[in-house]
C-alpha cells in the first residue's frame, strides 16, 4: 500500500517536472517574443522619427540647382534618392519641364548667347536645341507642352525702355513650324494646352489688367473669358477640358473661380479672408487649391470639389517658392529657406509625411514630377 502511494507520487512528480519544464520553455519563447516586439517598436520609433516615409508610389522629379557653381538639371526619385546630373556645361539650365509620356524634358539654357528651348531623353543624353530665335533681349515663361507631345507653346518677353511685354508663340517639338499666337504691344503669357489640344488658354494683359483668354492652337479666335476692375490670372483646366479654375481679385482678395471654356457659367468655389490659387485640377474631378494666410509663412492644401465646394485640408506647407502637385494629387513637391538656402521637400497627403529631398549649400528648385 505504501508503495503504490509512493509509485503514484513519483509519478505525479515526473508529470510536474515535465509540467515545469514546458513552463519554463513557455516562459522563455515569452520573453523572447516580447524583446523582438520591443526591439522592431524601437526601430519603428526612429525611423518614423527621424526619416518619416511618405507612402504615396515613388515618381521621378527633375529639377535645377546651384550646387555646381551654376544651374543644372538633375533628376531624383521622389524620396530624394538618385540624385543624378542630366545637363553640364558652363551656362544656365532652367525650366525643365516633362513631355506628356515621360520620355523628355523640355529646357531653357543659354549655351548658345541667348534663352532657347531645348530637349533631351530623360536620362540626359540627345540634347537637342528647339528654338532659334532672333530677338537679343527675351525670356521665356510658363511654357506647356501639347497633349500629344509634339508641339510647345511658350511667351517670348522682350525688355524696353518702358516695359517688358512678352508674346505667345508655339513650334515643333523638332524645331520647325515656330509661329506667333498673339500679336499686340501689351503682354500675353502663361500659356497653357488644354487637355484634349484644342485650345490655349492665356494671360493678357491688353485690356489694362490681366485677364483670362482663350485662343485656337493656330491663334486665331481669341476670346476673353473674364471681365473685372482686377486681375484674373494663374488659370488651370479641368480634366474635360471644358472648365478653367483661376485666380481673381475682384471680391478684394485673391479667390478660386471657376468659368466654363466658353466663358459662360462664371461661379466662386473659395470664400474666406486668405489668399487662394489653383494648383491642380484632378481626374476624379477634385481641384488642389493652395490658402495663403496673410502674413503668414505656412499655408494650407485644400482639395475642393466644384459645384458642392466640399473642402479637405490635405497638408500645410512652406512658402518659400512655387508648389507642384503630383500627378496622381497624393503629394506636392515645394521650396523652402527654412535651412538657409532653398531645398525641395515633398508631402504626403495621406500619410501627412514630410521629406527633405535635396540638402546642400547651394539653391535647388524648379521641381516637376514625371507624368
Amino acid at each position: 500500500m505504501r508503495w503504490s502511494v509512493w509509485a503514484a507520487f513519483q509519478r505525479e512528480m515526473k508529470y510536474v517536472g515535465r509540467l515545469l519544464l514546458q513552463l519554463q520553455f513557455i516562459r522563455n519563447r515569452l520573453y523572447l517574443v516580447i524583446s523582438v516586439f520591443f526591439a522592431l517598436l524601437a526601430c519603428m520609433t526612429f525611423q518614423s522619427a527621424s526619416t518619416p516615409q511618405a507612402i504615396a508610389p515613388l515618381r521621378k522629379i527633375v529639377f535645377v540647382t546651384e550646387q555646381d557653381g551654376n544651374r543644372e538639371i538633375y533628376i531624383m526619385r521622389s524620396d530624394g534618392s538618385e540624385q543624378t546630373r542630366l545637363t553640364n556645361n558652363p551656362a544656365d539650365e532652367t525650366g525643365p519641364l516633362w513631355s506628356p509620356d515621360g520620355k523628355k524634358i523640355a529646357f531653357v539654357s543659354d549655351r548658345d548667347g541667348n534663352e532657347e528651348i531645348y530637349l533631351m531623353n530623360a536620362d540626359g543624353s540627345g540634347q537637342v536645341r528647339v528654338t532659334h530665335t532672333t530677338i537679343d533681349n527675351y525670356i521665356y515663361s510658363a511654357w506647356a507642352w501639347s497633349p500629344g507631345g509634339t508641339k510647345i507653346t511658350f511667351a517670348l518677353g522682350m525688355f524696353t525702355a518702358d516695359a517688358v511685354n512678352s508674346t505667345i508663340y508655339v513650334v515643333n517639338t523638332d524645331g520647325t513650324g515656330l509661329t506667333q499666337l498673339t500679336d499686340n504691344q501689351e503682354s500675353n503669357h502663361s500659356p497653357d494646352w488644354s487637355p484634349n489640344g484644342n485650345l490655349i488658354s492665356f494671360v493678357s494683359e491688353r485690356d489694362g489688367n490681366p485677364e483670362i483668354y482663350v485662343m485656337n492652337i493656330n491663334g486665331s479666335n481669341q476670346v476673353r473669358l473674364t471681365n473685372s476692375e482686377l486681375q484674373d490670372y494663374s488659370q488651370v483646366w479641368s480634366p474635360d477640358s471644358t472648365q478653367i479654375a483661376f485666380t481673381s481679385y475682384r471680391d478684394g482678395n485673391g479667390e478660386v473661380y471657376i468659368v466654363k471654356a466658353d466663358g459662360s457659367s462664371q461661379y466662386r468655389i473659395t470664400d474666406n479672408e486668405e489668399e487662394d490659387y489653383p494648383l491642380a485640377w484632378l481626374k476624379s474631378g477634385e481641384a488642389i487649391t493652395l490658402r495663403v494666410p496673410h502674413d503668414s509663412i505656412e499655408g494650407d492644401v485644400y482639395s475642393i470639389t466644384p459645384g458642392n465646394s466640399k473642402q479637405t485640408l490635405l497638408a500645410r506647407i512652406d512658402l518659400d517658392g512655387p508648389e507642384v502637385v503630383s500627378p496622381d494629387g497624393k503629394q506636392v513637391a515645394f521650396l523652402t529657406a527654412k535651412d538657409g538656402d532653398f531645398e525641395i521637400y515633398v508631402v504626403d497627403f495621406q500619410s501627412s509625411a514630410r521629406l527633405r529631398l535635396t540638402n546642400n549649400s547651394a539653391g535647388d528648385y524648379g521641381p516637376a514630377w514625371q507624368p
